[in-house]
């Protein structure tokens, strides 16, 4: 796990699983830096300069740090924010004033329950194809989905929010990036909101197609509903 941003909250980086324990392992015995060419086998490529870039500086044993505090220290005040903070989040989620589905949905999203291919097959045992139906590239979780996969990108780029979507692309988790949504401007977060709730329904949309098209059944509805997919994205791209 390493600190990332700000938050110093931490993400899983590593590349499956390692039998090092500490951060010394790390540490080249001779020169008493990093060891390159293990970090970059331990860790993904995105977290590799991040790591390098942390100074070392001898004497100092490994201890535990958490992420609220400035100094790493666990205390019952950073708690109580930490609760305070976490319930205000829910607080404005349950209140804001849109259609309950979306609510609902975003509530899945931060939860990471969404049915993406991923979930599917690791959460519920479904032997399905896992790779995304959208850009037929990467396997799709809920990050490749929303933020990851061309086609979302090439959404997030043509509404003007490619700002927004760089700042979900650096939270830790599901959790935080909802966070993140709900502390926007309110007219940005609605918008952003309703573009990834639109993302999602013009999935469903796409498999439903494909599934018209192998079983040869009419699709006259499947169409109507992708023209007011169409509609509604387009109207809310002219209110922002």
């Amino acid at each position: 796990m390493v600190p990332r941003g700000i938050t110093r909250r931490p993400s899983s980086t590593v590349r499956g699983q390692i039998l090092l324990q500490k951060v010394c392992d790390l540490i080249d015995p001779i020169s008493g830096q990093w060891d390159q060419d293990l970090v970059q086998q331990v860790f993904n490529a995105d977290v590799v300069p991040h790591i390098l870039s942390i100074p070392n500086k001898e004497g100092f044993d490994d201890l535990p740090a958490w992420h609220l505090d400035p100094k790493g220290q666990t205390s019952t005040s950073t708690v109580a924010v930490l609760t305070t903070s976490t319930a205000k989040v829910w607080t404005k989620l349950w209140r804001l004033k849109m259609p309950r589905k979306i609510i609902m949905f975003l509530w899945r999203l931060s939860h990471d329950t969404l049915p993406v291919r991923l979930n599917l097959k690791a959460r519920r045992g479904i032997d399905l194809d896992t790779i995304c139906p959208m850009c037929k590239r990467l396997d799709e979780d809920g990050g490749h989905a929303f933020l990851k996969c061309k086609f979302a990108k090439a959404v997030w780029r043509e509404a003007n929010q490619e700002h927004v979507r760089g700042l979900l692309l650096s939270c830790a988790d599901a959790k935080q990036s909802v966070e993140v949504l709900l502390c926007l401007e309110n007219v940005t977060s609605m918008f952003c909101i309703c573009l990834m709730w639109n993302l999602w329904k013009l999935e469903m949309l796409l498999i439903m197609v494909i599934g018209a098209l192998q079983q040869r059944r009419s699709y006259p509805v499947v169409l109507y509903r992708l023209q007011n997919f169409l509609n509604t994205f387009v109207y809310l791209h002219v209110q922002l």
